[in-house]
């Protein structure tokens, strides 16, 4: 058996073969469309908590239509709606 000298040694990974990497390269990316209608601004909305409600699909589905049909959110509905109920029951 021959030792090579250590300088002479060849590795595995010195003869593989180097493949590119690719940059992501924010140039080529689609300019955003633009638009010369402003976004809606924000409303002011109170501190919420956070609560999970379980309801019956039908009543979920028509809320959800009521609150597209007049552009409010459910949590807004919601809430106004046991404002109501809690106001009756004193």
């Amino acid at each position: 058996m021959t030792m090579k000298p250590v300088g002479m040694m060849s590795t595995h990974w010195a003869r593989q073969q180097v493949k590119p990497v690719r940059v992501f390269d924010s140039s080529k990316l689609a300019p955003k469309p633009t638009s010369n209608r402003r976004p809606a601004p924000r409303r002011a909305v109170p501190a919420r908590k956070a609560q999970t409600i379980h309801l019956p699909p039908d009543i979920d589905r028509e809320l959800a239509t009521y609150c597209a049909a007049h552009g409010r959110e459910v949590s807004e509905v919601i809430a106004h709606a046991l404002v109501l109920y809690l106001e009756r029951r004193r």
